[in-house]
Order: structure tokens, then C-alpha cells, then sequence
């Protein structure tokens, strides 16, 4: 299936590169004019992008009673659909929803605890008449201009068809990974049976190249695998550089992610990253670094997250605003932050670190703004 990814891979390339056309039009006429604040509700509200879906399934799921018939049936049929996604779902050897039902299952008792005004298509029916005002608004403002009026019109209709594109390309790429997950897992449970794995997981550690020569003599690379898999472990908990020119200083040099902040935030100061869904929320921070566990996250919290993998968006459902140490505009989790109408913050570079947990907080999702109100 490997060939067949990589075509898949090549209309993803070219979707989001599509996709960006549209917005970079956009943003230079609302720049242009001095309203670059309405460049963020112009592309959101747009209905239909797949990887914003599984939360709306979610949230019906939370609604039913756990464990009853209905749950289990709808439960089920979730799974299928959307058993394909997970944390890090480009990683073959990472676990995904079907593979493990307990990651679903912990975001829908998050959502179970939320009001139902936290109902995520609520948010989006109010995402999309922003959506439709501030068109009309930046459209009125160039009407004088009939040449920019016309790119402009053309470039958000463009942005409507796009956007949910690269979310579509992006999701059949994710499909045809965990198809080669599947098959790949039954190979390192029956290595596990053989005693050749110590885990199904460790298929990641052989390359394609040497798969071959592995089936046909699994115990040969059963040491390599072993220190492949402990090499793995040691990098997981370095942090290396967010940007860097050139190449990098080895991993020796990087610091353990646990490591101790030097510069945390205190009450008044102020984290700027960059815009990722307009709108304030105000709220108790809460800082979350494994999706799999969002237990501490309670209705109306800011999530304080690492990453805007889509396994994290059905998290922002219960939490008033997001705020994500990485990120860009047109990131997945972003483009799903929109349609869900989460205020959120992204290259909040840090957050995760000098967020102080329990601290009570402003997120600015039209600024990029965030604000430590007070500490714990």
C-alpha cells in the first residue's frame, strides 16, 4: 500500500497548497484595507471538513446513557468511521482510536460533564453568520474596485471549497495509514507470540527495506529492534530546538522536556502567539501534554496543549479556549478549532512550560494574546 500513499500523499500536497491561494487572497486584501481582523472569521464556519466531524459524533455519543444498547450500538458505528484517528495518526506504529477505544472513550466522558450549551454545532451555526457578515463587510469595502471585488469574491468562494479539501485529502492519507497499522500490528502480535517483539508497536522499528530479510529471519533483528525501541524512548524526552538554521546541535545538547522553567509566567504577564480561531475566553488553565489523558480538563478550562494533532480536538469541546505551544494558521486542528468556534491561540511558544497549571487566564483568539490574570 506503500504506493498507493504516496499518491494519496501527492493530492494532500496539493490541496493544501491550494488551499492556501485562497486565504493569502484574503489576508492581503483585508491587510490592505486595515482589517486583517477579518481575514480569521472569513475561513471559519465553513461546514463539512472532515477532521472537525468525530467531535460532533462525540458530543451525540456523550449524550446517551453509557453503556446502554444505544451507546454501544452508536459507539460501534463510531468506531468504524472514525477508528482510523488518533494521536499522531501519520505514525503507523501510534494507537488509534480503533486499536484503542479507551483514547475515544476519555474525551466523551469529558464531554459528558459539559452543559449542552457547549454543543459543538451550536458554535459552528454561530461561526458560519460571522462568517457570511464578515464577508459581505470586507466585499462592501473593495465594491468601488471591481477588479479586487471579483478576486475577492472568487478567493472565498475558493476558500469554501479548499479548505474542507486538504481536510478531505488529508483524512483518505490517514485511512490508507492505519490499513497498513492493521496489517502491521497482526505481524508484531504474532512476533510477540514468537517471542521475537517485546511489543506489537515494535513493527516501527524495522524499516521497509529490511522487512523482507525480517520475515524471512525474524530473530536476527531482535537485539537492533531492542535498541532502536530504547534510542526512541531517550529522544521522546529531550525537547529539540523549535527553530534552528542550518543543522541543529545534537540531541546531547537538548533539554529533557520535564526540565524545570526558568521563566514561568506570573499574574499580569502576557504570552503572544499568533491568532487561531477570534474570540476571549476567560478561565482556569489547564495543562494537558497527553491527550490520552484529559482527566484535569473540566467544562469551561483553557486548555493549555503541546501540539494541534487531531486527536487533541475533541478536547476542545468542554474547554473555553486553546491554547497550543505549536502551530499555524492553516494547521489541521486549527482549521477544526474554527469550525468547532473555540478561541484559541497558537505558537504560544512555551505555554505548555510557562502556563503556570491552575493559573486563571484571558485567551485572546483574535490577537494571539494570552493573559495570566492570577496565579493558583
Amino acid at each position: 500500500m506503500v504506493p498507493w500513499h504516496r499518491k494519496m500523499f501527492g493530492h494532500h500536497l496539493f490541496t493544501t497548497y491550494m488551499a492556501t491561494v485562497p486565504v493569502g487572497a484574503i489576508s492581503a486584501v483585508a491587510t490592505a484595507v486595515g482589517r486583517p481582523d477579518l481575514i480569521m472569521p472569513i475561513i471559519a464556519g465553513i461546514g463539512e471538513v472532515d477532521s472537525a466531524e468525530p467531535s460532533h459524533a462525540m458530543w451525540a455519543l456523550s449524550r446517551m446513557p453509557l453503556g446502554s444498547p444505544q451507546f454501544d450500538a452508536a459507539f460501534s458505528a463510531f468506531l468504524y468511521e472514525y477508528g482510523s484517528r488518533g494521536p499522531n495518526e501519520w505514525e503507523a506504529r501510534s494507537a488509534s482510536w480503533e486499536t484503542r477505544p479507551a483514547l475515544a472513550l476519555a474525551a466523551i466522558d469529558r464531554m459528558r460533564v459539559s452543559p449542552d450549551s457547549a454543543d459543538p454545532a451550536g458554535h459552528h451555526a454561530q461561526r458560519a453568520a460571522e462568517r457570511e457578515a464578515a464577508s459581505a463587510e470586507l466585499l462592501a469595502m473593495v465594491a468601488a474596485d471591481p477588479a479586487t471585488h471579483g478576486q475577492l469574491a472568487a478567493a472565498i468562494a475558493c476558500s469554501k471549497a479548499w479548505l474542507p479539501g486538504r481536510e478531505r485529502t488529508k483524512t483518505n492519507n490517514i485511512r490508507v495509514v492505519h490499513e497498513m497499522r492493521m496489517a502491521m500490528r497482526e505481524i508484531g502480535r504474532r512476533m510477540v507470540e514468537a517471542g521475537v517483539f517485546d511489543e506489537i508497536e515494535d513493527f516501527g522499528f524495522i524499516t521497509k527495506d529490511e522487512m523482507p530479510s525480517f520475515l524471512a529471519h525474524p530473530g536476527a533483528m531482535s537485539a537492533t529492534v531492542r535498541e532502536r525501541r530504547a534510542e526512541y524512548m531517550r529522544l521522546e524526552q529531550l525537547e529539540p530546538p523549535f527553530v534552528f538554521v542550518g543543522r541543529t546541535d545534537g540531541p546531547d545538547t537538548w533539554p529533557r522536556r520535564d526540565a524545570a522553567v526558568a521563566n514561568g509566567l506570573t499574574a499580569g504577564d502576557v504570552l503572544a502567539g499568533m491568532p487561531g480561531c477570534p474570540g476571549q475566553a476567560e478561565g482556569i488553565a489547564r495543562v494537558v501534554l497527553d491527550s490520552n489523558d484529559p482527566f484535569a480538563l473540566e467544562p469551561g478550562d483553557i486548555l493549555i496543549a503541546p501540539i494541534t494533532d487531531p486527536s487533541w480536538t475533541p478536547l476542545f469541546v468542554p474547554a473555553a479556549g486553546v491554547v497550543v505551544d505549536v502551530g499555524a494558521p492553516l494547521s489541521h486542528a486549527i482549521i477544526v478549532s474554527r469550525e468547532l468556534g473555540i478561541p484559541c491561540v497558537i505558537s504560544a511558544t512555551g505555554a505548555t512550560r510557562r502556563i503556570p497549571n491552575g493559573a486563571r487566564v484571558r485567551v485572546d483568539g483574535s490577537t494571539g494574546v494570552v493573559t495570566v490574570l492570577e496565579l493558583p
